[in-house]
């Protein structure tokens, strides 16, 4: 399920995943728009809410990140996750490295299995 600005919380308590992903690519356009630059304060606050609500359940925050340039609230952002997997252009530079698509793979089944 989507989280979405001003319900982050409603949605956590009503779902109780076992396993919340944030993908940067999230921030670029759509409904978190913003959520890393200074303008987007209260969205980023909201995005914080997750670390407690994690921590009490011990659930798993995936943050994946997409290879942009760093904004005014992207590392923190980046330290809400409990695993953090790199932008794709990583694994193409990286070529041991896994491909994209098993970070999906291992996002479904934390999701599956929990």
């Amino acid at each position: 399920m989507p989280l979405a600005p001003s319900f982050i919380r409603q949605t956590l308590r009503d779902h109780d995943p076992h396993v919340v992903v944030i993908h940067r690519d999230a921030f670029v356009q759509g409904q978190w728009f913003g959520a890393e630059q200074a303008a987007g304060g209260t969205m980023f606050e909201e995005l914080q809410g997750i670390i407690p609500w994690a921590s009490e359940r011990q659930a798993t925050v995936i943050f994946i990140d997409n290879g942009r340039a760093p904004q005014l609230h992207t590392e923190k952002l980046r330290q809400i996750g409990s695993l953090h997997f790199p932008s794709t252009d990583f694994f193409e530079r990286v070529p041991e490295m896994p491909r994209r698509s098993a970070i999906y793979e291992l996002a479904q089944k934390f999701g599956k299995n929990a």
